[in-house]
Parts: C-alpha cells; sequence; structure tokens
C-alpha cells in the first residue's frame, strides 16, 4: 500500500473488450493518469522518454528498436544452423508488420533488405503488405556454411535485423507424428553427414487460428519454447536424419512436430478440408471466418444486415422501453463470427503453418489412433488423401509422401488412400505403439 499518493495510473496497460464493466465500478472506459491533482497527457508529461524516480533506463530498452525487437521477420525454419533444401527454388519469407494480423503502426517509407547465396535484394513494404516472400534459385548440397541476412527499416534506418548462420544446403524432411514416449528404443548409428533436427519445443500444440510466423505463441526467438535447430541426438526424428543422410549422403534437416491424439481433420489445412467429403461439415464451419469463399461473404452480408437492424430496430427500441430487448445483456453487439465448433485444422495451424510456403524433400506422416475412432477408418482414406495432397501442394509441389496406415486389427474399416499425388507410400502397422520402429524400418536398418 501506497501511505502517500501523489497519482493514480488507470488502464494504461490496456482497457477490456467490454468497458460497461468498468463503468459499473464508477470509472470511466478509458485510460487517464492523474498526478498531484491534475490530468496528465503527452503534451504535459515532463521526460521524453519517461524518467522513474531512482531508475536508470537502458536507451536500449526503449523506442522504436525495442519495439519492434519480436518482429517475425523470417519464419521458423529460417534460423542459425538451419538445413535448407537442395535442388530446388527456395522459398524464404517472414512477417513485413511488427504485429502479424495488425496494420503497420509508422510513418515513413519502410523496406526490407535481404542477402543470401549471391541474392541482393530490396523489398519495398507497402502499407496494405503483412508478408513478404523471395524465391532463391536451386542451389546445390553443400556442407559449406552460409548465411541469411534480413533487415527492416523505415527511412533507412535500421529497425531490426535477423542474421542466421551456418546454414547448410542438404535434405528436409517433415515428419509429423504423435509424441514418442520411450526414445531409447530407436537403433541409431550416426552417419558422416551433418543431421540437424528442429523440434516443437512450444507447450502448445493446436490453436484456433494459423500461428503463421511461430510455433510459439512468441515471436521472441530467443525464449526457451522457440524451435530452434540443434545436432541429432538419440531421438526418433535423430534416427530417422542419420538413416535419411546415409542413403543420400546430403546434409539432413528433420522439422519434427508432434501433436496430441488427435483426428487427420486437425493436420489438415483449412483450404484442404473441402477434399474429404467427411470433413465438409468442419469445412463450412471453419469458413465462416475464412475471407475468400462464397460461407464467408454470405456471413458478411448477415453481419452488414445485424448492424442495421441494430441501429434502425434495437437501439430505438431501447430508448422507448429503457430496457435492452430480448433480454439480451447490455453490451451486447452483433459479431461477424458464427458459431465455430470445429476443431479441425487446429494442430496444422501450430505445427505446420508457419513452414508454408515450404521446399522440402519429403513428408513422413504417422497418424494418432484417434484418426481412426469416429469411423473405424471408413473415411481414413479420403482423409488421408486431402492431408497428403495438402501437403506436397503447400510443401513444393514434388515431395515424396510416407505414412503408415492401421491395419484392420486396429480398425475394422479402414480403407487405403488410393488418390494421393504423385511420389508416396503407405506402410500397413498392426500396433500403434510399434509404428515409429516400422517407418523406421522402411527407410532402412541402421548400419553398423
Amino acid at each position: 500500500t501506497v501511505k502517500s499518493p501523489r497519482g493514480v495510473s488507470y488502464g494504461t496497460g490496456g482497457i477490456g473488450f467490454r468497458p460497461a464493466l468498468y463503468n459499473s465500478s464508477l470509472l470511466p472506459a478509458a485510460p487517464f493518469i492523474e498526478y498531484d491533482h491534475k490530468p496528465v497527457t503527452s503534451a504535459t508529461w515532463p521526460d521524453q522518454p519517461m524518467k522513474i524516480a531512482g531508475l536508470e533506463i537502458d536507451p536500449n530498452s526503449v523506442g522504436r528498436v525495442n519495439d519492434y525487437r519480436k518482429m517475425p521477420l523470417l519464419s521458423s525454419q529460417f534460423r542459425d544452423n538451419a538445413i535448407l533444401q537442395a535442388d530446388m527454388p527456395l522459398a524464404i519469407f517472414g512477417s513485413a508488420v511488427v504485429w502479424p494480423g495488425y496494420p503497420p503502426d509508422y510513418e515513413g517509407k519502410a523496406e526490407i533488405r535481404f542477402e543470401f547465396a549471391g541474392v541482393q535484394q530490396v523489398i519495398p513494404v507497402t502499407k496494405d503488405m503483412q508478408e513478404w516472400t523471395i524465391t532463391v534459385p536451386a542451389m546445390p548440397a553443400s556442407k559449406e556454411p552460409k548465411t541469411l541476412r534480413v533487415s527492416f527499416h523505415i527511412d533507412g534506418e535500421l529497425i531490426h535485423e535477423r542474421v542466421c548462420k551456418n546454414i547448410l544446403i542438404g535434405d528436409v524432411w517433415y515428419v509429423a507424428s504423435p509424441s514418442v514416449k520411450n526414445t531409447a528404443a530407436f537403433e541409431i548409428e550416426k552417419s558422416d553427414h551433418p543431421v540437424r533436427v528442429m523440434d516443437r519445443k512450444a507447450k502448445r500444440a493446436s490453436a484456433p487460428q494459423p500461428a503463421r510466423f511461430s510455433v510459439s505463441t512468441s515471436y521472441d526467438p530467443n525464449t526457451r519454447f522457440s524451435s530452434l535447430w540443434e545436432d541429432a541426438t538419440t531421438d526418433f526424428a535423430s534416427a530417422i536424419g542419420h538413416r535419411l543422410a546415409k542413403k543420400s549422403g546430403r546434409p539432413t534437416g528433420i522439422i519434427h512436430m508432434t501433436g496430441d491424439d488427435v483426428p487427420l481433420a486437425s493436420w489438415i489445412r483449412f483450404e484442404h478440408l473441402a477434399h474429404a467429403p467427411s470433413l465438409k461439415s468442419d469445412y463450412e464451419n471453419l469458413a465462416q471466418l475464412q475471407p475468400g469463399n462464397e460461407i464467408y461473404d454470405s456471413n458478411v452480408r448477415r453481419y452488414i444486415g445485424a448492424w442495421k437492424s441494430y441501429w434502425k430496430d434495437f437501439i430505438p427500441q431501447m430508448i422507448a422501453t429503457r430496457a435492452v430487448p430480448n433480454g439480451e445483456p447490455w453490451g451486447t453487439f452483433p459479431q461477424l463470427a458464427g458459431e465455430v465448433t470445429s476443431k479441425a485444422s487446429e494442430t496444422h495451424n501450430v505445427c505446420a503453418s508457419s513452414f508454408i510456403p515450404g521446399s522440402f524433400k519429403g513428408i513422413i506422416f504417422l497418424p494418432a489412433p484417434a484418426s481412426v475412432a469416429r469411423d473405424q477408418g471408413a473415411s481414413f482414406a479420403a482423409e488421408m488423401s486431402a492431408l497428403a495432397n495438402g501437403f506436397i501442394a503447400d510443401f513444393g509441389g514434388k515431395v515424396t509422401f510416407l505414412h503408415t496406415i492401421p491395419g484392420k486389427q486396429l480398425a475394422p474399416q479402414i480403407t487405403a488412400p488410393a488418390s494421393i499425388k504423385g511420389d508416396h507410400r503407405s506402410i500397413e502397422i498392426s500396433n500403434w505403439a510399434d509404428q515409429h520402429q516400422r517407418l523406421l524400418d522402411t527407410i532402412g536398418p541402421a548400419e553398423r
């Protein structure tokens, strides 16, 4: 408790979405600072930057550079020690704004400067621009370290920079699987070629909206929950990496994203849900909030009509009766969203969204028991085909796709995918606990 306060700061850390809650406490629905019985405004605040008695503020902790320190200028894959795909054009991308999904908060001319593998480019940043992408020409596999440098400038001033060192060019595989509890079970014989792994370190494995540039909730690349490239160890992803490296003779990178025990729909990107008849209702439910489709357009028309009715009918009735119509709670407004109940795409939103568009050698997918729990596998073929073709399209087009499929002892009504495009292979399993080892055996033995 402050014994002799000289002022009060209210709401300066943010005001809630329903400020009427504050009004019920007889406080205004706007932030304010009162000091020595006088209101404090930007015009009357005496110090720029702010001074605090007894505290010396680090000049680097304030200002625009500090404000932009978490800007996801590069997406998840592009970090120190990365292995990037050889022999195909390489898409490198990131955010053009400090907070994705929101408009820029600056005045002036902004640009992104890019430098990698002999490619130098300056990208003007327009006010309506959310992302940037540069496609680098195909490069041969190489153990020679490369450096990626990307910087964001406003009126020529360096605001934020990402420098990724020790990047190698080789084969990159995306591996999606349920979590592995017994990592000691995998036999590993190290290859003579670099093998690096990027795991999901974030606690979350799913989210209602795409996590566009980061697997973790924070865009800060230096938190303990951020995914990073590390040398292979003794886990499942490392075992895959070393076996593939032995076969290819190249540096090998494994992006290993583990999910919960969820249906296939959770791993399918929203746009691809429409390709599986059993997931039509999920697609239509989620489409209400995704621009670019007729369901969303219809929802917007409904939303506009609701606001017109709100001002034409709702407000006049409330004034006339001095009560909120229809027993609605005070502060209720028309909403764009309908009732979204589907959990489809939620694992994809976290574990795959920040790697698209991607350049990969192959994809390995291990389903969880929930993938066949609803109908004993009757819809497995259509849903796995939608999942596989979606990943293939998003990860470069010419990608090898390997997946396990439960046998009839696990799913009596199982159906086998017959419409996966390109190079693919199904590996039948008879035990969920053994599917990781079955996958490894298919890739090849751990040579001694």
